[in-house]
């Protein structure tokens, strides 16, 4: 009945002139194209799992990430393209870890971030929170009525930053959006301990020749075509938002940052 109903959907939102993206004349077509619409209906309900799993409200969602394409004898489905971008590893056997680390992330084009993996410096597992504010951090680290939560409520164990590896942190499930052109912080935090939270120590505001700072733009600690992430700043105190270290020395967000283009 679901299978129906996701095909009859597709099928109609694929005859409006405004929601086919693009004429592929070379994709998959026919009964191809059919079989792929059931596997994917299939994937949705979860496989062989009770159909009501499967209701209208996830119907609509999952739809969300999916393009349909007309071919010339039927249509396709792709999910959205997936980036990730990964940060240099700190030096071998250094480790700093803290209650908390905020960062700013730039997005040239509109993007949708998906997921957070860090590491700990030492032990586990903690407990944590992710936070988020629409502009840069620099300007609200202390005001705590400016940040919304965007993930909490797992105890996750990450890999300690002796194995270089990192873990993926709990995201809310629609992501955290940044327009094109924006500056958006993000502020990780645990109430356990000091370690929680990996990051790298790039330097002082007199040096920049380390392999870490950017040579366009000292803020900057990596960069792919799509983002920029940041230099950022340390909190040592249980409590979210208390004692921020904010001195003349350049931390560097330690981690993966997966997003998706917002299209």
């Amino acid at each position: 009945l679901h299978y129906a109903v996701l095909l009859a959907c597709l099928f109609a939102m694929a005859s409006s002139d405004g929601w086919v993206t693009e004429m592929h004349p070379d994709k998959f077509a026919g009964r191809t194209c059919l079989d792929g619409l059931r596997g994917r209906s299939m994937a949705l309900r979860g496989g062989d799992s009770d159909e009501e799993e499967f209701g209208p409200e996830r119907l609509i969602q999952e739809l969300k990430d999916i393009n349909l394409y007309r071919t010339t004898d039927g249509f396709t489905l792709e999910s959205k393209p997936q980036f990730s971008l990964r940060t240099a590893d700190q030096d071998e056997g250094v480790d700093y870890g803290a209650h908390g680390f905020m960062f700013n992330i730039l997005a040239h084009g509109d993007i949708v971030i998906t997921g957070i993996q860090i590491c700990a410096a030492d032990g586990g597992p903690f407990d944590y929170v992710i936070y988020t504010c629409p502009q840069p951090w620099e300007h609200v680290f202390q005001d705590e009525k400016k940040w919304t939560t965007c993930g909490s409520g797992f105890r996750v164990n990450l890999p300690d930053h002796a194995h270089g590896e990192y873990g993926p942190l709990p995201l809310a499930d629609e992501g955290v959006k940044i327009s094109a052109g924006q500056t958006r912080a993000f502020y990780i935090h645990s109430k356990n301990e000091d370690t929680a939270i990996g990051y790298r120590l790039l330097g002082d505001s007199s040096i920049f020749d380390g392999p870490f700072i950017d040579r366009k733009d000292k803020n900057v600690t990596e960069r792919d075509a799509n983002i920029l992430i940041m230099t950022g700043t340390t909190f040592n105190d249980p409590i979210a938002f208390k004692k921020a270290q904010v001195d003349d020395l350049y931390r560097g967000f330690l981690g993966i940052i997966e997003y998706e283009l917002d299209t």
